[in-house]
């Protein structure tokens, strides 16, 4: 973030901040299970940040089966239905520590 040609924060430090934030959100947040919305904004992250990168066939499937759970979250939850509790026992792959250690990796 640069003000008038100055950086007030280093880029590494910025590059580490979010998946720290995603540490501490899913220390607090996703105690006893990982909520819809947490899983969808998390595949989110996970396509922001591996979108532009080519990675290995397992990483890579890793990453598409987050954000396979991240969609079908968002969708149920806009269209008001539950999901079975099998899905929500899968969703630690989407947690957010979970995310925040693939983000740690693809630094």
């Amino acid at each position: 973030m640069n003000v008038v040609g100055y950086s007030l924060v280093s880029e590494s430090v910025l590059r580490l901040f979010t998946p720290f934030a995603l540490i501490i959100i899913g220390a607090v947040i996703e105690t006893k299970y990982v909520g819809r919305v947490a899983m969808f904004t998390n595949a989110l992250a996970l396509y922001i940040f591996y979108h532009p990168v080519k990675m290995g066939l397992f990483f890579g499937l890793l990453i598409n089966s987050v954000i396979i759970l991240g969609i079908v979250a968002g969708i149920s939850r806009v269209a008001g239905f539950s999901l079975p509790s099998q899905f929500y026992q899968m969703g630690w792959i989407a947690s957010s520590v979970f995310t925040a250690i693939l983000i740690v990796v693809g630094l």
